[in-house]
């Protein structure tokens, strides 16, 4: 088989071979989807303070006091970011956000 290639069309329901690698086919295909593997839009909290920034996430109608916050404190200073515990999952809540260890 070396040497050889095969080329595979991709036809709509009118029989009219299209191309689905286009960037713009791609994004429609992901919208009709309902953008699975795509962005997620989180509800999100910002605390920006003097030395420290806090920046929460969750999914949108989330309670501040429920563990289910994603926590990332800034250094203001210099920028440097880490998240609460050292984990990036959603178990964490808002309310308290300067008791986790970063």
């Amino acid at each position: 088989m070396s040497g050889r290639s095969t080329q595979v069309n991709i036809e709509n329901s009118l029989k009219v071979v299209i191309n689905p690698a286009t960037e713009e086919k791609q994004d429609a295909i992901i919208t009709a989807i309902g953008g699975i593997g795509g962005a997620i839009a989180y509800d999100s909290r910002l605390d920006d303070g003097v030395t420290y920034m806090y920046v929460g996430e969750a999914l949108p109608g989330t309670a501040d006091s429920t563990s289910a916050w994603r926590i990332k404190r800034y250094i203001q200073a210099t920028l440097q970011g880490n998240y609460a515990d050292g984990v990036s999952t959603f178990n964490k809540i808002w309310n308290n956000r300067a008791t986790y260890v970063y």
